[in-house]
């Protein structure tokens, strides 16, 4: 333990026992060598005081320079101690936002300011890589105060594009342009992006997650710091570990609000929008009731697993039309709930949807309602349950009399 202990005293104070070990030196030949001049010359020779004269400017001289080595490697030590106390601060800010901050989209946001802060930026980025698609997309963004942000334009950017980086990611671990014209081709598309953005230098490290990079976070313009990228290299884990909360997040809500034979929203997301429709209420708001005729004698008949594909073909059809404002609340009962729609395209596209499912040998009985505002909402999904539910008698009575007929 002893042994450590002095080991590590001799590494921190490397620098001022050589000097004291180079003045010992020299003083102790100083003396010798003057010692052996006064025994052979005498005192008051001249040749014996001007040496001695010299030896002590030359001693005073060795010692200015040796203790302005010693200030300079004192300042470096509490330069380098300040800058690790700065990262750890930032490191510590990271970690408390992250862990206080529920909201996973603001955690990044405000995560990537205070690394853009750091390295006094003009933008702090995530980039995330769709491998399936060849295309990285610009994901979080901060700017700073007077920056246009660059997210927007940022989007289904092909891989290729930035492949120069990637293989510096692998080599290298970091990626950094200390001027874009020197360091980039002016004919690359890295080169017309950056310039586009006016990036004239960015540092940049890959996100990396099963030995796999899948994104990058990088700093335009870093202004200060820009030498070290411990920072930047450490802030990695903390939005790996929110880029895997947020996709946990994602999953529950998936597994909350879709319908897991049809992909389309289920009962529970149904709930918790009408919920948010009382208390913030929208206008021009359409509503559509489908209901599937003849489920019951395609399970009877052909099986469930017929009557699965049956339904699953029923919401494609009319989620193709109302995309994303397809809801499945029953075995075989579907609600549109469409917004800032006006009344002729709302009927339009009911029209449509059953145009589209018809032609798909799909059957179903409908009611619709329309109003300029969802201030009683209930009310007006009442009207289009109620009058698809007539839409119901009349195709069974017309079912009935085909059957007599027949």
């Amino acid at each position: 333990m002893k042994t450590s202990k002095i080991k590590e005293f001799i590494k921190n104070n490397k620098v001022v026992l050589l000097s004291g070990l180079t003045v010992f030196t020299v003083f102790f030949s100083i003396a010798y060598y003057e010692l052996k001049l006064i025994s052979n010359h005498g005192w008051h020779n001249s040749l014996s005081l001007n040496i001695l004269r010299f030896s002590f400017a030359g001693v005073c001289l060795l010692v200015f320079i040796i203790t302005a080595i010693n200030l300079i490697a004192t300042r470096s030590r509490e330069n380098k101690t300040k800058k690790q106390l700065s990262v750890a601060d930032t490191l510590i800010n990271c970690i408390t936002l992250l862990t206080e901050e529920k909201d996973i989209n603001k955690a990044v946001d405000s995560l990537l300011k205070i690394l853009n802060d750091y390295f006094d930026g003009d933008r702090a980025y995530l980039f995330e890589f769709d491998y399936e698609n060849q295309v990285t997309n610009n994901t979080y963004e901060y700017a700073a105060e007077g920056i246009t942000k660059q997210i927007d334009i940022l989007q289904n950017v092909p891989l290729e594009v930035i492949d120069t980086w990637i293989k510096k990611f692998e080599e290298t671990g970091t990626f950094y342009i200390s001027s874009l014209d020197k360091d980039v081709d002016k004919e690359s598309d890295t080169y017309k992006i950056l310039e586009m953005q006016g990036i004239t230098s960015l540092i940049a490290v890959p996100l990396v997650k099963d030995d796999n990079i899948i994104g990058f976070l990088g700093i335009d313009n870093p202004k200060i710091n820009y030498e070290d990228l411990t920072l930047l290299t450490s802030a990695t884990f903390f939005i790996l570990d929110s880029i895997e909360r947020r996709e946990s997040h994602s999953k529950l809500h998936r597994l909350s609000f879709e319908d897991t034979l049809t992909a389309v929203h289920n009962r529970n997301k149904f709930n918790h929008d009408i919920e948010e429709y009382h208390q913030k209420p929208v206008d021009d708001i359409g509503i559509a009731y489908f209901d599937i005729n003849g489920l019951k004698d395609i399970n009877d008949t052909k099986g469930h697993a017929a009557g699965d594909r049956l339904i699953k073909n029923a919401a494609n059809g009319i989620n193709s039309v109302f995309i994303g404002d397809t809801y499945r609340i029953g075995g075989d009962e579907f609600v549109v709930i469409t917004t800032h729609i006006k009344k002729d395209i709302f009927e339009k596209n009911v029209e449509e949807t059953i145009k589209k499912l018809t032609k798909n040998g799909i059957s179903v009985s409908f009611g619709t309602s329309w109003e300029q505002s969802s201030d009683n909402i209930q009310k007006q999904l009442s009207i289009a349950d109620h009058l698809m539910y007539e839409n119901k008698l009349l195709h069974y009575k017309e079912l009935d009399n085909k059957n007599e007929n027949g």
